[in-house]
């Protein structure tokens, strides 16, 4: 028996697979599903991905989708913007040679510090060179993703 497909992978997949004009951001409680229906939506989506948990110092990112390229040297400690920085970079430079694009998953964002700020400045510098980057935001703080998102959508 397969196993169980939240109703809203689909959705992602639409999204992921469009070009990428916007972040995609999820969030709600914890324990909801949101990890599980981005890592059904990067099975399922025709182009490589990672998600990299911000909170599990211990977990490596996982790959997805013939994602043959390596991860960045953690030069920066994990949770950091610099940490951040590298693998977004990283993830660009992937999204460039693919020919596909590739797809960043940062979960639990907010508790990345300043995560806000360091995120708009790269989606921003990515949309001005046209980067095939696609970027999904993962939560479980509503008010510190909303403030967060509240500083991208009024920047």
């Amino acid at each position: 028996m397969p196993p169980y497909q939240r109703a809203q992978v689909q959705g992602l997949c639409d999204l992921l697979q469009a070009s990428p004009k916007f972040m995609v951001a999820i969030f709600g409680p914890r324990q909801t599903g949101k990890t599980t229906i981005v890592q059904q939506a990067l099975e399922r989506a025709k182009i490589p991905g990672r998600l990299l948990p911000i909170d599990s110092l211990e977990q490596p990112p996982l790959r997805y989708a013939a994602d043959a390229g390596s991860s960045p040297a953690l030069i920066s400690p994990p949770g950091t913007t610099e940490w951040l920085v590298r693998h977004w970079r990283a993830a660009r430079v992937e999204a460039e040679h693919t020919g596909r694009g590739f797809v960043l998953a940062l979960d639990e964002i907010q508790k990345l510090p300043r995560w806000s700020e360091t995120v708009k400045g790269l989606w921003d510098a990515d949309r001005a060179s046209d980067s095939p980057l696609r970027v999904v935001l993962l939560g479980s703080a509503p008010l510190l993703m909303q403030a967060g998102l509240n500083a991208i959508l009024l920047s």
